[in-house]
């Protein structure tokens, strides 16, 4: 039985660790795990939601441990859920797939009342074509993994009792994986991949009696495939002209 394994399942349970173990000495004292697993067997006369005439019939296992997180330091936050499900076909009608599930963030405060940080990582279930048909139950029909990772540093500071600073640079990176199917196809091209990013500098001053914001901010956000496939560094492209010397 051939069996996909996600790239992303190895690498944001990868990340969920890195998360968990830069938050700090404070959080890994007061660490809650709660272990789940979740399992479901669907019998169905049609694994793929196809038409009648090339319908398979097929006994679909989804499996789903995952673990609960919570911890609350006095410099550090983390929680949220995440695990991995397994999807795995009896008679092979489809391909058996593991893919990451869940959502996991981070606080952290690096400098006192000054320097902090806030990370995330999130795997959403999202359909392939959302007019097509979509089984409530655990199935790979129709389906891929979308990851969110987000990144921000910032530096908050309140100058006087009145006058606040805020410098942040959000950064999101969005990445879909997944097999290709005849409804998607080309499931895992990379230009369907994103990242975005964006700077705010705040300047705030709380009335007394008057106040007044003063806000910079900066976006940006490029495809993968606009990264990965750059215009060429060389000679300009060629002018056409047609016969009648025009160009």
């Amino acid at each position: 039985m051939a069996t996909v394994i996600e790239r992303s399942a190895r690498s944001a349970v990868a990340l969920v660790c890195g998360m968990v173990a830069t938050a700090g000495p404070s959080v890994a004292q007061a660490l809650r795990v709660q272990p789940e697993v979740e399992a479901t067997v669907t019998v169905t006369n049609n694994a793929a939601a196809t038409s009648s005439e090339a319908a398979r019939s097929d006994t679909i296992i989804s499996i789903n441990p995952r673990l609960h997180i919570s911890s609350r330091g006095g410099r550090s936050t983390v929680e949220g859920t995440f695990g991995v499900e397994a999807v795995t076909y009896a008679s092979n009608s489809q391909e058996s797939i593991v893919r990451p599930r869940g959502a996991l963030s981070v606080r952290s405060q690096l400098v006192e009342r000054l320097m902090y940080v806030e990370a995330s990582a999130t795997a959403d279930r999202v359909s392939a074509d959302p007019f097509a048909a979509r089984p409530e139950s655990a199935t790979a029909f129709n389906d891929y993994t979308q990851m969110r990772y987000r990144f921000t540093p910032y530096i908050e500071r309140q100058l006087t009792p009145s006058l606040s600073l805020l410098a942040r640079t959000d950064h999101v990176i969005t990445r879909r994986v997944g097999t290709s199917s005849a409804s998607d196809p080309g499931g895992t091209s990379p230009a369907r991949d994103a990242h975005e990013q964006q700077q705010t500098l705040r300047v705030e001053q709380l009335p007394q009696p008057f106040g007044w914001t003063a806000e910079l901010t900066r976006q940006d956000t490029k495809l993968r495939g606009e990264f990965q496939h750059p215009m060429p560094l060389g000679d300009p492209p060629p002018i056409l002209i047609d016969d009648n010397g025009v160009p």
